[in-house]
């Protein structure tokens, strides 16, 4: 019962002295946000390896994340307003030791090293919602189908009757024009004709 209590005892001092070992070597990892034209940066969500760590953007823009451990760590900018480049850090495991930076502008671009403090300037506005379209009859009558062919009838039955030079009674048109009545053929009389004639007359 000793001897276990013993070990008990030593795996959880081993353990607290590795807790330890791994506090006096963690880093803090700051920086700052910036936007164009020396705008306000409004209050902003920083990540570290996808919320493991987690840091707000002070008035000024600046940021840090505290007792951060050695190793390769991704950082993100959680905007809502500009996309900011994605940050490849890389913490020490040396007490003295300096935190190096690589910057990518988007997923799959090609690596640029960043000076560190970090500076991370808004690269693109964000736009996440699509304007309300004006209303416009002429976009209206266009972008409907319908319309079109009501249009192109109104169209067919206006020019129609002009271009043919006569009148659609079906549709109760006035007439532009009429054309002119055709006289019946004189004929040449036969002697069947005369034959004809005579029965009809009695003679």
């Amino acid at each position: 019962m000793a001897r276990t209590l013993l070990a008990l005892g030593l795996l959880a001092a081993g353990v607290h002295g590795d807790d330890v070992a791994t506090a006096g070597l963690a880093h803090s990892v700051t920086g700052r946000l910036t936007f164009p034209n020396n705008l306000a940066v409004p209050t902003t969500a920083l990540s570290l390896n996808g919320g493991e760590f987690a840091a707000m953007t002070r008035v000024d823009g600046t940021f840090a994340f505290h007792d951060v451990p050695p190793g390769i760590h991704l950082l993100d900018v959680l905007s809502p307003l500009a996309m900011f480049p994605q940050v490849k850090l890389n913490v020490p495991s040396e007490p003295d030791g300096k935190v190096k930076a690589l910057e990518y502008k988007y997923p799959g671009a090609p690596k640029q090293p960043a000076a560190y403090p970090l500076e991370l300037a808004a690269l693109a506005k964000m736009q996440y919602f699509e304007a309300r379209p004006q209303v416009s009859i002429m976009r209206m009558i266009m972008g409907n189908p319908m319309m079109l062919m009501m249009g192109v009838m109104v169209l067919l039955m206006t020019v129609a009757p002009k271009m043919l030079g006569t009148c659609f009674y079906v549709l109760n048109l006035p007439c532009t024009s009429v054309p002119p009545r055709r006289e019946p053929l004189l004929t040449t009389p036969t002697v069947g004709s005369h034959l004809f004639l005579r029965r009809q007359v009695g003679m």
